[in-house]
């Protein structure tokens, strides 16, 4: 009840106090920075691991739990892993402890996974070993598919007919082309 009083009595130093703090409101909104999607440093790996015509059972059996299990014995500050297998890919998502260095987390998941790469089947490639950021997280996925088309020939459409096309919009960056029968 004292504040409705004082603000009865002294009504033009509220009214400016008002004012102040309106006008100090919105020249501090303008001032401040504004990022649509801002920049969050989340200790997070993904390893794909790809071998065409490799059922998911099998991916799962012969690369990803051995794959697993290397990481988290030999690499520092892992908090948890977890695998994602499908025809042909496997997807091992790591996630760190705040204080880790990602750096030398990502170097450690490399060698790990040159190291492991003589025990895997014949033909096996290194895995693409991607830190993740905000940044990188993909605003749009498009998926094509055809009833005149091969797997193959639909492959090589999108890796390079519609990548050319897109690759002139500024600041885009593409990933080659998943799926389909590479040839």
């Amino acid at each position: 009840m004292w504040i409705v009083k004082l603000a009865l009595r002294q009504r033009y130093t509220i009214g400016v106090l008002v004012l102040l703090l309106l006008l100090f409101g919105i020249r501090s909104v303008q001032q401040s920075s504004t990022d649509i999607l801002p920049s969050i440093d989340i200790p997070y790996v993904n390893v794909l691991w790809t071998y065409p015509g490799l059922s998911a059972e099998d991916m799962a059996s012969k690369i990803s739990s051995f794959s697993e299990i290397a990481i988290m014995n030999n690499v520092d500050d892992v908090k948890r892993v977890i695998s994602d297998n499908g025809n042909g890919y496997s997807l091992i998502q790591v996630s760190f402890h705040p204080n880790v260095k990602l750096e030398i987390a990502l170097s450690q998941i490399t060698s790990v996974s040159q190291t492991i790469l003589k025990r895997l089947p014949a033909g096996m490639t290194p895995p693409l070993v991607v830190n993740y950021t905000t940044s990188s997280v993909p605003i749009l996925q498009l998926a094509i598919s055809s009833n005149k088309m091969t797997q193959s020939q639909l492959y090589d459409y999108a890796r390079l007919t519609l990548r050319r096309q897109l690759q002139s919009i500024p600041g885009l960056r593409l990933s080659l082309p998943f799926g389909g029968a590479p040839r």
